[in-house]
């Protein structure tokens, strides 16, 4: 069964792969890490939305980019263009390679950019948003890391990130990120070790965000969409996580993922995202005629091997470009993503005969404004108590490492964020960030209220020098004393943390 699923798939994936004469087809993937594409890339959507690009799954590849940012007369005929996203597709050229697409053969790039990554956390056991794991656990940390791409054919591409990280315990060296992709027309095939970012959200998704160190995973991205008509443009995405965690009860678990959406239009993006947190060393091993019953949770609350943490996730983003017409703002985008933990539903073994129900609500909404130069942003999201626990899964649940996997809020949480960044000129940037979070807001004696600030600025010096410096101040009136990431005891007293840090990047 297994050995034929495998031939089937290799055949599909041959049958989709372009003819040797065509232009490039495996482009490198952006990371994650170099944001300022991504604001870039929000901003254009914002200011000049495409039916053609998604800014709800990360990262994007070259060819993307391309078809975002490219000032060809070709692309100016499809999508139109303006003062303010050609100045967006300038600054965003530096972070790929602007004659890659064009270009097919072998070619090699041995180094990309190199980055250096320093920060200071006063209090390392008090747990903060973890960029890509990182902010805690260590009082003081340094990571270097290297990155390159290697072009084999039009449709054969990699990627990787070696990583020297040291603390004041010990020095690692590492493969930090590797990605290996065949692409086709529309659809890349992809074996990576990397962070993805799942829905609308900029200070958390629900099921997927970068709070998580990068982590192995097998996927099929659609990069170009399809043309379905009047009914827009549509994507879809499969993947499979294989998590490196030995430190929790269950280890090593895997996460099941499946993803589409809709661009009716431009200025609107439907997406629906189904994802099951399964197995592990305390469950049974699973095959491939396993993945359905899975997804479709037909077994879910039934104690069966099929009983696993599983979501639901539905988003929304509507683009505003007629904000041109204020005379102040150039562009932005509202945009929603609800998440689901449990459902009642007919197919299922224990809910024959019932109507379909969505439980276990979690959402966010936000607000997305710029000026071209300046950025607004404002967000909120409420986590159900429920969310990321489950039975099999109990006490680390829904997380990798002490990361929550989804949202850095966790369980029975709301918060509110507040963001400002504005480009004094082409060199300085400084930003702040607010949030104020209220943790155990249902079914809790005792709730604890955080506040954090952040400061900094992004200093871009010359055309390949990049340092983004920043302090963060973090206040909770109640120290939670309860180790475990998912439960809470606000019983001690009022607490701080101080965490400071720099990036420093050189971009070849």
């Amino acid at each position: 069964m297994k050995r034929s699923a495998l031939l089937l798939a290799f055949v599909l994936v041959l049958f989709s792969l372009p003819a040797f004469g065509a232009g490039r087809y495996a482009t490198s993937d952006i990371p994650l890490t170099n944001r300022y594409f991504y604001r870039l890339a929000e901003r254009s959507m914002a200011v000049n939305p495409s039916i053609h690009y998604t800014d709800n799954f990360k990262p994007v590849s070259v060819r993307e980019a391309e078809v975002l940012f490219s000032n060809s007369k070709e692309m100016r005929d499809l999508f139109g263009n303006e003062e303010d996203t050609e100045e967006f597709a300038r600054k965003a050229g530096k972070y790929y390679g602007t004659d890659e697409f064009g270009k097919s053969g072998f070619r090699f790039i041995p180094v990309r950019e190199i980055t250096l990554k320093n920060r200071y956390v006063s209090d390392e056991g008090m747990q903060v948003t973890g960029d890509f794991g990182e902010d805690t656990g260590d009082d003081v940390f340094n990571r270097a890391s290297l990155s390159g791409s290697v072009y084999l054919t039009n449709f054969l591409s990699a990627d990787y990130t070696l990583g020297v990280y040291r603390n004041s315990d010990e020095t690692e060296v590492e493969i930090e990120r590797a990605k290996f992709k065949l692409a086709g027309k529309h659809n890349a095939y992809v074996g990576a070790i990397d962070n993805l970012q799942i829905g609308p959200g900029y200070f958390g998704q629900l099921i997927m965000s970068d709070n998580i160190r990068p982590q192995k995973f097998a996927m099929i991205k659609t990069e170009l969409p399809y043309n379905w008509g009047f009914l827009g443009q549509f994507r879809y995405y499969i993947f499979n996580f294989w998590f490196d965690d030995d430190d929790r009860k269950n280890k090593d678990p895997q996460l099941i993922g499946i993803r589409f959406s809709l661009k009716p239009a431009d200025w609107l993006e439907l997406a629906v995202s189904r994802a099951s947190f399964y197995g592990g060393s305390e469950m049974p091993s699973y095959g491939l005629s396993d993945y359905w019953d899975m997804l479709t949770a037909k077994d879910e609350n039934s104690g069966t091997e099929h009983d696993t943490d599983q979501f639901l996730g539905a988003e929304m983003s509507v683009y505003l470009p007629l904000l041109k017409k204020t005379g102040i703002l150039k562009g932005g985008k509202l945009y929603v993503e609800y998440n689901w933990n449990d459902i009642v539903a007919p197919w299922q073994t224990e809910d024959k005969g019932k109507s379909l129900k969505l439980l276990g609500e979690s959402y966010i909404y936000g607000l997305f404004l710029t000026t071209g130069k300046t950025d607004f942003r404002f967000e909120t999201a409420r986590i159900s108590r429920s969310t990321y626990l489950h039975v099999n899964y109990i006490p680390e649940g829904y997380s990798v490492e002490d990361y929550i996997i989804g949202h850095q809020l966790g369980k029975d949480n709301e918060g509110y964020y507040f963001e400002i960044y504005t480009e004094l000129n082409d060199k300085v940037h400084p930003y702040f960030k607010a949030s104020y979070v209220k943790k155990g807001t249902r079914n809790s004696a005792v709730k604890q209220k955080e506040q954090q600030y952040s400061a900094g600025a992004e200093v871009f010096i010359g055309s390949d020098y990049e340092l983004n410096a920043f302090v963060r101040y973090i206040k909770q009136d109640k120290e939670d004393m309860d180790d475990r990431l998912f439960y809470y005891d606000f019983s001690g007293s009022s607490v701080k943390n101080y965490i400071a840090g720099f990036d420093l990047k050189y971009i070849f």
